[in-house]
C-alpha cells in the first residue's frame, strides 16, 4: 500500500465530500445506535457509490489509481472514520470492554456490507440507495424468521444477517466475501481510467 497515494486520494475525497459528510460524521459521534446506523448507512453510499453513480469517479484516476486501488483505499477511509468517531464517544458511554468492542465489531460489518452492496448497485447502474434500503428491508424481513436453535424453526440467515448478526465471525466472514465480489464487479472494466 503506497501511502502518498493514500493520503492524496484520502484529502481529495475529504475536500469534495466534506460538506455533505459533515452531518452524518456529526451524527455518529452520538451514542445512540439508530444515529449511528443512519449515519453510517449514509456515508457508506456518499463516500463512494454515488460517485459511480454520477460518473464523478474519474476524478480519481488522475494519479493514476487502479479501480481495485480506489476501492480499497475508499474502504479504508469509511473504516477509519467509523473508528475514530467510535473512539471518541463509546469509551465514555460503555458499560465494559465487551460491549465496547462487540458495538465496534457490529458497526464495521454493517458498514462492510452497506458500501459492497451499494458499490454492487452502481456496478449494474442501479440506484446504490434504493438498493440498500431494499437490502435492509429484506435483511430485516429475513432475519425476524425462525430462530438459531436447530429444529422446525432454524434460519441460519440470520448468523449472518448485517441487521441481526447471530454470529458475528459469520457476518464479518460474509462482508468481506460480499465486499471482495463487489471490488471485483467494479474493477472488471479497464484497470485504469483514461480522462
Amino acid at each position: 500500500m503506497n501511502l502518498n497515494k493514500l493520503e492524496v486520494l484520502w484529502f481529495k475525497i475529504l475536500k469534495e465530500k466534506t460538506g455533505s459528510l459533515f452531518i452524518f460524521i456529526f451524527l455518529l459521534i452520538i451514542p445512540f445506535n439508530f444515529f449511528k446506523l443512519l449515519s453510517i448507512f449514509f456515508i457508506s453510499n456518499i463516500i463512494f457509490p454515488s460517485d459511480v453513480k454520477q460518473n464523478k469517479d474519474k476524478f480519481l484516476y488522475y494519479l493514476p489509481f487502479s479501480k481495485k486501488e480506489v476501492v480499497v483505499y475508499v474502504y479504508l477511509l469509511l473504516t477509519a472514520i467509523v473508528l475514530i468517531t467510535y473512539f471518541l464517544v463509546m469509551p465514555i458511554v460503555s458499560t465494559s470492554y465487551f460491549s465496547f468492542f462487540s458495538r465496534l465489531w457490529y458497526l464495521i460489518n454493517f458498514q462492510t456490507l452497506i458500501f459492497s452492496i451499494a458499490l454492487i448497485a452502481v456496478s449494474f447502474k442501479l440506484d446504490n440507495i434504493g438498493i440498500s434500503i431494499v437490502y435492509i428491508i429484506l435483511d430485516s424481513l429475513f432475519s425476524s424468521l425462525g430462530s438459531t436453535k436447530l429444529g422446525n424453526t432454524f434460519n441460519p440467515y440470520i448468523f449472518i444477517s448485517v441487521l441481526r448478526q447471530g454470529n458475528k465471525f459469520l457476518t464479518s466472514v460474509f462482508a468481506f466475501l460480499i465486499l471482495l465480489l463487489a471490488i471485483r464487479l467494479y474493477s472488471r472494466s479497464d484497470k485504469y481510467v483514461k480522462n
